[in-house]
């Protein structure tokens, strides 16, 4: 969090969002949330699967990205029997822009985060989030600005405001519009890393010449 997020990396992508969405199988007008990080029981993928598989639609997908630390996949997949052929893990990424790119919606539910990184890195490329309301979270994603907030292991909230977020399409877009302004305007690297060396410069002025 402290380096910022590079916005010439994580910007929006038509060629990579459509060659993921080829390959996965994942029509054009579809709805496609994604979760972008390791995978492991305290970032609440047990609830986001409850949740996706309580509320999803013909048209829903949920693109799952990031090494299975915990072997959640199984236990992910036993949540989403009905909606299996709608999940999509792709293990870890060395380059996930490109995946992110095929998104719609951002997803982190954890019960605790020291920042949301990934959520400013899906704002950049104007995604909107869907998160939990928890420190750390709250300071990555402006409620009902950039993205929307619910309860930590709520999993009916959660599927509410899924349900809203695919449905809304112009709340998709204003949230995804203000989301990357945002991040763009306060997390670029340049920025944060300008900010810090004039904090140090303030604080320890004989460090900084």
């Amino acid at each position: 969090s402290i380096s910022g997020v590079d916005i010439d990396r994580f910007v929006p992508n038509v060629q990579h969002r459509q060659a993921v969405r080829e390959q996965l199988g994942i029509a054009n007008t579809d709805l496609v949330f994604v979760y972008l990080g390791r995978l492991n029981v305290d970032k609440g993928l047990l609830d986001l699967a409850a949740a996706f598989a309580l509320a999803a639609q013909p048209n829903w997908h949920w693109l799952i990205v990031g090494p299975d630390e915990a072997d959640m996949m199984p236990m992910i997949m036993a949540q989403c029997q009905v909606v299996a052929p709608q999940v999509h893990f792709v293990g870890r990424s060395h380059a996930p822009e490109v995946e992110m790119a095929a998104a719609d919606v951002s997803c982190l539910p954890s019960y605790r985060e020291g920042f949301g990184t990934v959520l400013i890195e899906a704002a950049a490329m104007g995604i909107p989030a869907l998160a939990s309301r928890i420190y750390g979270i709250t300071d990555a994603v402006v409620e009902g600005k950039t993205g929307l907030l619910h309860t930590a292991k709520a999993v009916n909230e959660i599927a509410e405001k899924m349900q809203l977020l695919a449905t809304d399409a112009e709340l998709r877009k204003r949230l995804g519009e203000q989301a990357m302004q945002r991040a763009r305007r306060d997390f670029s690297q340049a920025y944060v890393t300008g900010e810090v060396v004039a904090f140090y410069a303030r604080v320890v002025p004989s460090v900084i010449r």
